[in-house]
This record gives structure tokens, C-alpha cells and sequence, in this order.
């Protein structure tokens, strides 16, 4: 018997509840989010494998740091912009699980056809299509776990999923390093690729056929109209909360997107390490410490949202904050021991923000909107940082190059370290309107029909 169909048989009695999620198990939430887990961690592992693999690819094509920061940056944001929202309302409206099964099987396959792009151009379009998984997969799988659990499990239930970034992040540094020194960065795509094609048929029958939020939608007062987006982007635009947050998240991915995508040539061209040896180091800081960080800051996090739902947002500002002066240990010190206890603090304290973040959202909007929500907030979060950031490293690299060679990395990711307190001021300012806001969310059906 599929686990989603089993009668649950108690509902969860804190918080705001979408009446479909008390008609899905306990043990039915457990096999959908672990599908959903499995799917963010694949996602993750097709991403972070290619720092891993970028010196390999710029001696193979003959490239500078700017080409390759357009191959990290611009090249994934461009497919990310178009099929974010038409991705997010099919999610809404029709299906996530279309969604997410499509989109598994999208960018598992663009991940294994980039090892046999035979030129610069051509990666660059395949790389695009990794933009799929993250357009599509992030924001139905975020708000499928919105339609599954309820708030006083949320934030436990995000961070997990959050969580499974860590763990594809520790493989795919794993399987870059070593796969990307013992066979080649064409094979290595090939290899990492192909198993989220066998994930997608996994989903497909795991996860339930009809959105919850859906259901929800038509047993309510709206009927069976459908919210135009023109409404849902109105509805965002008027929670500050959600301006202020979507505003200080893209500051904070600006320096975090910039920092992860070269740190690993960093370790390379400073400390001469093999790309084995940098997949183990980047595996254990970013991976293992970033994800004790999620487990751990995650749980605070919980904890303290039953005292006020604002720490969750007050403790992601504290991080950040705390982010600058270990991002500007890990990338100036001369020590490579206080290197690496920067390196490995700063993973701790900045991975756990994305945890309270997505669930924040989550709270922020009614059900039928929590995917559009999601996808407009990544829509400008990826234009500022991931699909921004490596280019603007990448030419700064190339003009500091001049002066400083190999040290010029070094410079320009310190740099970086100056853009988390300015995100730390705006995560604490999207706290003070959380509860008003959360309020309006709640009651937003019943004052469109009055």
C-alpha cells in the first residue's frame, strides 16, 4: 500500500493546519519527505560537484576566471528566471508532484550530458538546464512539505530538507574531488547524472498525486476559482516581512554564492592541494560541520519559535552577523589551521540560516500561494547571488590577477565578508512585521470573500 493513502490518526493540534495534511500518516509525511530529501540532496550534488571540476574544465577549453564565473553565474540564472514562476503555478494549480518528478528527471539528465559537451558554448546550454532542478524541483518540494505539516512542525520538517543540501553538498564535494582526479570531469558528470533519472520514477509513485493545497483551495470559500498571479505577486508585495526577507536573503546569497563557488580554487591556488584532497576538505567543512551547524542552530531555532515565532528570523540575523569577521579569518589569515577553524565556524553559523528562512515563507502566505512564494523569492535571490556573484568574482579575480597572481582569490572573497552585516540588519528588520503578517496570511481567504 503507497504510505500517502494511509488514514492518520490524529492531527497535529498547534498552529495553523491545512485540513489535507491530517489525512496523510505520520509514516506517509516520513517516505514524502525522505523522497523530498533525496531529490534536494541530488540537486545539491549536481551543483556543487562543478567547483570541483572548474580548474579541469578552464584548462580543457582554455578559459579565463570570467568565462568561468558566466559558466557558474549567468549561465544558470537565465533558464532559472524563465521557468521559475511558470513552474511554481503548475505546482500550484495542477501538480507538485508533476512537478517535481519532471524536474528531477530534467536536470539529472542536463547533468550527465554536460561530461560530452565537446565545447565551451555548448556546456554553458547544458549547464542551463541544471537551472530546471532548481526552479521547479525547490520550490514544489519546499511547499509540499508546507502542505504536509504544520507549523509546529515546520521548521524541524524545512531544516530537514535544508539538511539534505549538507548531505548532497558532502557528496557532491566527495565525488568531485576524487571522481573529478581519477576520471576526468566528462565522466564525472556522466556518473553523478544518472541516478536522479531512477529518483524520478522513485517519486513518481511516493509522492501524492494531488496537491493538498489544492484540495484545500476547493473546499474553501474561494470555490474553484483560481487566484490570478497578478493577486498571489500583490499578496507578497503587501508582507513586509516577506519584502524585507526575499531583500536580506539575496544580500546574504550574494557573499555566501560567491564564497562557495570558489572557495575550492581557492584552497587549490593557495594551498596546492590535489582536487582529491580539496573535495575532502570542502566535504567535511561545508558538508559534515555546515550540516552539525543546520542540526543544531535548526533545533535552537524551534525551540525559541514556541517563546516568540520572531527568533527563528532574530537567530538567522545573529548569524550573519557573526559570518563576517570568520569569513575574513578563513580567506586572510596566513595560519592554515586558524584558515580552517574560520572556514569551519563560518560553515557552522551560515549554512543553519536557510532552514528558518524557507519555513518563515511558508508561514507567510496561504496554502495555494506557497510555491509561487518560494519561486518569486528564489527568482531574486538566484539573480543576486548565484547568478551574479562567481561572475563578479570571477572578473575581479582576473583584474586583481595583475597585481597579486594566485593571492587575487584570496582578496576578493574576503571582500565579500563586508555584505553579511547589511543582510543581518535587513533579516532583523522582516522580523518585527512577522506576526501581523502571519495573521493576514491566515486570514486572507476570508477578506477576499467579504
Amino acid at each position: 500500500m503507497n504510505p500517502v493513502n494511509e488514514t492518520s490518526n490524529r492531527a497535529d493540534t498547534v498552529g495553523a493546519e491545512s485540513a489535507p495534511a491530517t489525512a496523510i500518516s505520520a509514516r506517509g509525511r516520513r517516505w514524502i519527505l525522505l523522497i523530498l530529501i533525496l531529490g534536494t540532496a541530488m540537486s545539491s550534488v549536481d551543483r556543487q560537484i562543478l567547483p570541483l571540476l572548474l580548474e579541469q574544465i578552464k584548462r580543457s577549453f582554455q578559459l579565463s576566471d570570467t568565462q568561468l564565473g558566466i559558466l557558474t553565474g549567468p549561465s544558470f540564472f537565465l533558464l532559472y528566471a524563465f521557468c521559475a514562476l511558470p513552474l511554481a503555478v503548475v505546482s500550484d494549480r495542477i501538480s507538485r508532484r508533476l512537478v517535481i518528478v519532471w524536474c528531477l528527471a530534467a536536470f539529472s539528465m542536463m547533468t550527465a550530458l554536460s561530461g560530452l559537451a565537446p565545447g565551451f558554448l555548448l556546456l554553458i546550454i547544458l549547464r542551463m538546464g541544471i537551472a530546471i532542478g532548481e526552479a521547479g524541483n525547490v520550490p514544489a518540494s519546499q511547499a509540499m512539505v508546507g502542505d504536509i505539516y504544520g507549523r509546529s512542525q515546520l521548521t524541524s520538517a524545512m531544516s530537514w530538507l535544508y539538511f539534505s543540501q549538507s548531505i548532497g553538498t558532502t557528496c557532491g564535494f566527495l565525488l568531485g574531488g576524487f571522481l573529478g582526479q581519477w576520471l576526468g570531469w566528462r565522466l564525472t558528470f556522466v556518473v553523478v547524472g544518472l541516478p536522479g533519472v531512477l529518483l524520478a520514477f522513485a517519486a513518481y509513485f511516493v509522492l501524492p498525486q494531488n496537491n493538498a493545497a489544492t484540495s484545500h483551495v476547493r473546499a474553501s470559500r474561494l470555490g474553484t476559482n483560481v487566484v490570478p498571479l497578478k493577486v498571489s505577486a500583490r499578496f507578497l508585495w503587501s508582507q513586509a516581512t516577506y519584502r524585507y526577507l526575499t531583500l536580506a536573503n539575496a544580500i546574504w546569497a550574494f557573499a555566501s554564492a560567491g564564497i562557495a563557488m570558489w572557495t575550492a580554487i581557492f584552497i587549490g591556488r593557495i594551498y596546492k592541494f590535489p582536487p582529491a584532497q580539496i573535495g575532502m576538505i570542502m566535504a567535511l567543512v561545508i558538508g559534515v560541520i555546515g550540516a552539525i551547524g543546520l542540526s543544531v542552530i535548526g533545533t535552537l531555532a524551534q525551540r525559541m519559535d514556541r517563546r516568540d515565532v520572531r527568533w527563528p528570523l532574530w537567530i538567522v540575523a545573529i548569524s550573519s552577523l557573526v559570518s563576517a569577521p570568520l569569513a575574513c579569518l578563513t580567506f586572510l589569515s596566513q595560519n592554515g589551521a586558524l584558515a580552517w577553524l574560520g572556514g569551519s565556524l563560518l560553515a557552522f553559523v551560515s549554512v543553519s540560516t536557510q532552514g528558518s528562512v524557507a519555513s518563515t515563507v511558508q508561514m507567510l502566505v496561504p496554502p495555494h500561494m506557497r510555491s509561487i512564494a518560494v519561486a518569486i523569492k528564489h527568482v531574486v535571490v538566484t539573480a543576486i547571488g548565484a547568478g551574479t556573484a562567481p561572475l563578479v568574482v570571477g572578473i575581479f579575480n582576473d583584474v586583481l590577477a595583475v597585481s597579486y597572481g594566485d593571492q587575487a582569490v584570496r582578496y576578493t572573497l574576503a571582500s565579500l565578508s563586508v555584505l553579511f552585516p547589511v543582510a543581518a540588519v535587513f533579516f532583523y528588520i522582516a522580523a518585527r512585521s512577522l506576526r501581523s503578517d502571519i495573521d493576514r496570511a491566515e486570514t486572507w481567504e476570508e477578506t477576499a470573500n467579504s
